[in-house]
């Protein structure tokens, strides 16, 4: 069997998205040497989207299978079609009346946007199976879009590489920063900490971001002496990272799935997340293997004391999220999951 796994990946950005289908690649290679991997370039800007949709329609793959997810990529047509889906076009969706829309004052956008959920809801319906991350996002295409779909979490392939060492005085997150992952949320968090509590953020940075929100907040000296960025996407150091901290803190907002929250409980890390945070927030068990609060600075500034001071149940919280992680995301068994669901 032919089987090709298509996506559309935004260019220099290491995200959840190409991580799913490099591992789903890998995974299907095993069984059928005859997959291929495609990421096409994209951008969400407004004035391409509709352009970009028709392009992708006029692509031709002759293949048995093929198997979709990110936007616009499920507008290929082929008679065996499988979506798994991660997320919406946000600023059509969740983020439309917002500040994080950009086009929230552009001419005509409210007749865009729903011409373009029309569409966008006939072309995830045009596939033979679908399939969403988490159950954030299948809650996301029932209310959205009036379509069904079956939950499907993605695998992580590199879990012998987690390992965990020590606790030390700093918290730790390795994702792309940008207003979605509010990372300038945790960083004035430090404002407010009772105890020397340090925060250690690694990926790429977004410039206009980082200038309008983190920049601001470096002015102050406990800030500056207690935080340490690193741009860029740190690989395999991460790993010594998560294994030495005393916990992980992701604090995005919408976030599909999140890689970090599963990395995090196989190094025996409890995570700290927010109600609004999505994908994380379904799998961080408030007190269990991990901690659930707002996404307000000084309540998570109270969070990190506390973990900082009981290192018991700091211990206690990361002995149970890496049970979590080892009875829900075992790689075996998500692999043996991915293959009965997408194959059979």
């Amino acid at each position: 069997m032919k089987i090709v796994i298509f996506s559309t990946i935004e260019p220099f950005i290491q995200g959840g998205a190409k991580k799913q289908f490099q591992i789903l690649y890998t995974i299907l290679k095993e069984k059928y040497p005859n997959t291929d991997l495609y990421f096409i370039p994209s951008n969400y800007e407004l004035k391409e989207i509709f352009k970009q949709i028709i392009a992708i329609r006029q692509l031709s793959i002759h293949c048995d299978l093929i198997i979709t997810s990110r936007p616009l990529s499920y507008a290929i047509k082929h008679p065996n079609k499988i979506l798994w889906f991660m997320h919406h076009i946000p600023y059509f969706y969740e983020f439309s009346n917002t500040k994080l829309n950009p086009y929230l004052k552009y001419l005509d956008f409210d007749n865009i946007k729903k011409e373009f959920i029309r569409l966008d809801t006939f072309l995830i319906t045009e596939s033979k199976k679908i399939f969403a991350v988490s159950n954030f996002v299948k809650n996301k295409l029932k209310n959205y879009n009036k379509i069904e779909s079956q939950i499907l979490y993605p695998a992580l392939k590199d879990t012998d590489k987690f390992y965990h060492q020590s606790y030390q005085d700093y918290f730790f997150l390795p994702s792309y920063i940008t207003y979605t992952k509010r990372q300038h949320l945790i960083i004035e968090s430090l404002l407010y900490t009772q105890n020397p509590v340090k925060l250690i953020l690694a990926g790429q940075i977004d410039k206009k971001y980082f200038k309008k929100y983190i920049k601001p907040l470096l002015k102050y000296s406990k800030i500056k002496q207690n935080l340490k960025i690193i741009d860029k996407f740190i690989e395999p150091e991460k790993y010594s990272y998560y294994a030495n901290c005393l916990g992980v803190i992701f604090t995005p907002i919408n976030e599909a799935f999140g890689y970090v929250t599963i990395e995090s409980f196989l190094s025996r890390k409890p995570v700290i997340t927010t109600i609004d945070s999505g994908g994380p927030q379904e799998l961080v068990i408030n007190n269990y293997n991990g901690i659930v609060t707002t996404p307000n600075p000084k309540e998570i500034a109270t969070i990190l004391d506390t973990l900082y001071e009981n290192r018991k149940l700091t211990e206690n919280l990361g002995k149970n999220a890496y049970q979590f992680a080892f009875e829900n995301f075992n790689y075996q068994k998500l692999k043996n999951t991915i293959f009965k669901n997408l194959l059979d």
